[in-house]
């Protein structure tokens, strides 16, 4: 969900990821270190924030259900102390099961955001991802069964990533019948292993990029162009988002879910105000 349903903040949990995707820089700065805050003290600072009007949380952990115990404890003193505030959370997809979802969703977790990237095993395996389509599908329909709001993300145009392959991952991104999709080109950022890879091979990169960073199809790393790869993820959001079926499904949704109401409401206030 791209709004807020009230009065919104975010809140970070824990710091760094045990997992080392080469397209991501979390690993540059921390490793694979991670520390956890306790669940004592985050729902303390909820407490807080409830306390002062705030109606949303966003927890912007780069995964925030990497231990299973801490979370069901944070859910359970959530509602032990009956905090009446919404919120959602990034995770991974072999992080979680339908259990873990629908203990989330009655602590207030209204949606889940998941970093599925790709629908081809060799690109996720390109990326060190260590999932799997599979995975991926199972974590959506466990989710959506649980009742919460799911976005995807995913990123096409690695330097080995074929035509057909780019195409695998948009269509993958429209089968899983997700509320939202993001769908980008690869940026590589410097620090990550995928910069690290590709500078190594061609220093040039590093001297002109190394402030920004570069995306590979726009260098011409690719074996199809900029202009073919834009036009495709833009067919495919079209197809996704203006699909009759997925706004019939959408509207459905909107009717039923006070919290998607209130969304709904927040931002047409907004944009009259």
């Amino acid at each position: 969900m791209s709004f807020s349903s009230g009065r919104f903040t975010t809140v970070l949990t824990s710091r760094g990821c045990p997992h080392r995707c080469t397209f991501c820089s979390c690993t540059a700065f921390r490793g694979n270190l991670c520390k956890f805050r306790s669940p004592e003290n985050l729902v303390g600072e909820l407490e807080e924030l409830a306390g002062e009007g705030y109606e949303e949380v966003g927890f912007v952990d780069d995964s925030f259900t990497l231990v299973r115990k801490r979370v069901e404890r944070i859910c359970e003193l959530m509602r032990e102390r009956r905090l009446d505030i919404s919120w959602w959370c990034g995770t991974r997809v072999d992080a979680v099961s339908l259990e873990l979802f629908r203990e989330m969703k009655r602590a207030g977790c209204e949606a889940v955001f998941f970093g599925l990237e790709s629908g081809s095993q060799r690109i996720l395996d390109y990326y060190q991802k260590r999932i799997t389509p599979q995975q991926s599908v199972r974590a959506v329909e466990a989710a959506r069964k649980a009742g919460l709001n799911t976005t995807g993300t995913f990123i096409v145009g690695a330097p080995v990533e074929t035509r057909e392959e780019v195409l695998q991952t948009l269509r993958f991104a429209e089968r899983l019948r997700m509320d939202a999709v993001g769908i980008g080109p690869l940026w590589v950022y410097p620090g990550t292993q995928l910069w690290n890879d590709l500078v190594s091979r061609n220093p040039e990169l590093g001297e002109r990029y190394w402030e920004s960073g570069f995306v590979p199809v726009e260098l011409g790393m690719c074996p199809y162009s900029e202009e073919w790869l834009l036009e495709a993820i833009g067919r495919t959001l079209r197809k996704f988002y203006l699909n009759p079926l997925y706004l019939s499904w959408q509207l459905f949704k909107t009717l039923r879910d006070p919290y998607r109401r209130r969304v709904l409401s927040e931002r047409l206030s907004s944009l009259l105000s």
